[in-house]
């Protein structure tokens, strides 16, 4: 069977230290990539100098990347890089989330192809006490109850999806919100 190519939206502010394992990480995935469409929500660090550089070293897929005049946040930007997206499936991803194994976008489009109802995938995250403990005090606080825990469920960190249902499902709640901006925590929305 052939493998449908995905496309992944990563939002973007100030993530120049991130970003280069983030990115490096994508580069090794064995899963056919279509594009990466990057929101930059008008960073003023060296970020975009990080993404212009991975953009023209990319020899398995084009890095596209659209600009915010304003820090908008991860809602309005996986909303404008999903409506870009040109593949059936799409994977929002944060910009500091680096993928573990070049295996992790294969594992998370599998469920897909066994059953046509899927609607959307997610991974189990993992928060090593080792990591835990270089977070600064606020990261700690809101992930103590996750050190060493497997968690599970959408969380937009490393997400799939299928374009038509999320554009459905955004659209359904910018209907219901009257700013969509503000309309709970930014990562869960």
């Amino acid at each position: 069977m052939e493998l449908e190519s995905i496309s992944i939206v990563m939002p973007n502010y100030n993530s120049a230290t991130a970003l280069p394992e983030s990115l490096g990480s994508l580069l090794w995935q064995t899963y056919p990539i279509r594009e990466i469409i990057i929101v930059d929500n008008n960073s003023t660090d060296n970020s975009l100098k990080i993404i212009e550089r991975f953009r023209r070293e990319s020899k398995r897929f084009p890095i596209r990347i659209l600009r915010q005049k304003v820090n908008r946040g991860l809602i309005p930007s996986y909303s404008w890089g999903v409506q870009e997206a040109t593949s059936q499936y799409v994977i929002t991803m944060h910009s500091d989330s680096k993928l573990a194994t070049e295996r992790e976008i294969e594992k998370l489009i599998a469920p897909f192809q066994i059953d046509n109802t899927v609607v959307a995938t997610y991974p189990i995250v993992w928060h090593p006490e080792s990591i835990w403990q270089e977070y600064n005090f606020w990261q700690k606080l809101h992930f103590s109850r996750l050190v060493n825990v497997e968690d599970h469920g959408l969380n937009g960190k490393f997400d799939c999806y299928k374009k038509t249902v999320l554009l459905l499902v955004h659209e359904k709640l910018q209907q219901r919100f009257i700013d969509p901006n503000i309309a709970g925590g930014e990562d869960w929305d």
